[in-house]
């Protein structure tokens, strides 16, 4: 509910509580954090997996993991009232609906680890782009919830939507960092916790590890 002053107008409190800026910082964090670990990593552990218990290589999760970013960056700049540019990522017709299913697999994100560095660079550059916008700006999403294509599309928020990437970066970072795990590759210290467990590790002075994640 926004607080309204005297003059009618949203008070600085009301304000603040309807930007972006929070939830865009911390995705950008995030994204910070992955460009790290990727910097880290060799060529080959970055289109490598370990054997047992997971499902395709690091770079496809990264791929993944950005995808979403990109769809959502790109979908708020491309509907922007003020913005004149369209969206750079992927090739799909828009017809006014955020859809994350809408990708492109096996890209050079995947393969290519300079490429991913140079995407996280992109997508800082976006993200920056809409952080002065309104949390509670309408969105309308569509999706599948079927293998054979069917699908549900709703209304939302672009902070519900932040919301979802973040949860959904912090999956698929955790994700990374056991595979890394078993890569014996290093991880930045706070990589892949959701922020509510660093809250709570905060809180009772614990180092992180992988059983707090």
């Amino acid at each position: 509910m926004s607080v309204i002053d005297a003059t009618g107008c949203p008070t600085k409190a009301a304000s603040d509580r309807a930007s972006a800026a929070p939830a865009v910082g911390a995705l950008r964090a995030m994204l910070v954090e992955l460009g790290e670990l990727l910097g880290g990593m060799s060529d080959d552990h970055y289109v490598g997996s370990p054997s047992a218990g997971f499902t395709g290589s690091i770079g496809a999760h990264v791929r993944h993991c950005l995808d979403h970013v990109a769809a959502l960056t790109d979908h708020a700049l491309s509907h922007d009232s003020g913005a004149c540019s369209s969206p750079l990522h992927g090739s799909a017709p828009d017809d006014g609906e955020l859809d994350y299913d809408r990708r492109e697999r096996g890209t050079a994100i995947e393969h290519e680890r300079t490429a991913a560095l140079r995407e996280i660079e992109r997508l800082q550059a976006r993200l920056s782009g809409i952080e002065t916008m309104s949390s509670e700006r309408p969105i309308r999403v569509r999706g599948a919830f079927c293998a054979e294509g069917d699908c549900v599309s709703g209304p939302s928020s672009l902070g519900r939507e932040l919301l979802f990437v973040i949860s959904h970066t912090v999956h698929h970072n955790a994700l990374l960092a056991a595979m890394c795990a078993a890569l014996a590759v290093r991880t930045p210290v706070r990589f892949g916790y959701a922020p509510a467990t660093l809250a709570h590790l905060d809180r009772t002075a614990c180092a992180p590890s992988a059983s707090s994640r």
